[in-house]
């Protein structure tokens, strides 16, 4: 049997804000905005049905009494079992408000606040006035950091106000006036430290994204104009490679090795990494520098690669 504990006296924002960070990084979503339907659909555990179609397919003319209470959503803990139901309001015309809701009820499964506590049925009825208020506050952080994850917004210097966030995570107005108070708390430090391994590995992930928008991209080979050799025919390519040239670059503070990196493509198989450098003349220089690049995998983008070979680009035209 679980063993439960009482509802805290106080919200667990870093908890909250860990357990959305590490829920993308799980599902490698790598893009804003974040479609908290396919985030549930990729929990196995996690069943959505509309209000509509379940009171039509129960003949319960309120189901969850989601129209007594005016609630937007309720989730239930199936009984004897590990998955979980979210009923929401589909007659709510909001979609941006849908969309918030959604990303609330996936943080009260994440944060386990139908299974952790002895009050487990999350409704009024069961809770104090004060452990609802810090359950809501909770998964409110969760569903802010899903849609809208801080560290990556904070990476975007144009993202400035409430209708930039609108725009760019696909927000109401309540639900982006809740991520600009998480802004505005993590830009004063009030709610730092920040859970350190989510973040980094969230930055690895969003880094395509955040050069593309913010209009910095590293440039790279790209896999189509190769003329690959069928020996790397099982070679796949490497899709943090852009990140680890910005770590050479930024961090190791390698300024040739990044000169002779720039424009190249990565493949990987395992623990083998080819590197297809644009300068015929930069390959033997790449390859004296293995260990630096091993080195910046190993830290930045917890890559298990321990060989590197460096080839010529040839493109196919």
């Amino acid at each position: 049997m679980q063993r439960r504990t009482r509802i805290p006296d106080y919200p667990r924002y870093p908890y909250a804000r860990q357990r959305a960070y590490r829920l993308l990084c799980e599902l490698e979503i790598d893009r804003l905005p974040v479609d908290p339907w396919k985030v549930a659909a990729d929990l196995p555990n996690v069943h959505i049905c509309k209000w509509t179609d379940l009171r039509e397919n129960c003949g319960d003319d309120d189901p969850l009494f989601i129209d007594k209470e005016g609630a937007d959503a309720k989730t239930q803990h199936l009984r004897g079992q590990a998955d979980y139901l979210v009923v929401y309001d589909d007659r709510v015309e909001n979609y941006q408000r849908v969309r918030w809701t959604i990303a609330h009820e996936i943080g009260h499964i994440v944060l386990g606040h139908l299974t952790s506590f002895d009050a487990t049925a999350l409704n009024r009825g069961s809770l104090t006035e004060a452990e609802y208020r810090v359950l809501e506050r909770e998964a409110d952080t969760f569903a802010v950091n899903l849609l809208a994850p801080m560290t990556i917004i904070n990476r975007l210097p144009s993202i400035r106000t409430k209708d930039d966030l609108k725009a760019l995570c696909d927000l109401s107005g309540e639900a982006s006036d809740n991520c600009m108070e998480e802004l505005r708390l993590l830009k004063s430090g009030q709610k730092l430290p920040f859970p350190i391994k989510e973040e980094d590995v969230l930055y690895r992930q969003f880094f395509r994204f955040i050069s593309e928008f913010n209009g910095t991209d590293i440039p790279t080979t790209k896999y189509g104009d190769l003329e690959i050799d069928e020996a790397f025919d099982d070679y796949i390519e490497c899709d943090y490679w852009e990140f680890a040239l910005m770590a050479i670059r930024k961090w190791k503070l390698e300024k040739e090795l990044y000169a002779a990196l720039e424009g190249s493509l990565a493949l990987y198989d395992c623990e083998d990494m080819v590197i297809f450098v644009k300068d015929a003349g930069k390959v033997d220089f790449v390859a004296q520098n293995e260990g630096i690049i091993l080195e910046t995998l190993q830290k930045y983008a917890d890559s298990c690669v321990k060989r590197i070979s460096a080839y010529a680009v040839k493109t196919t035209h």
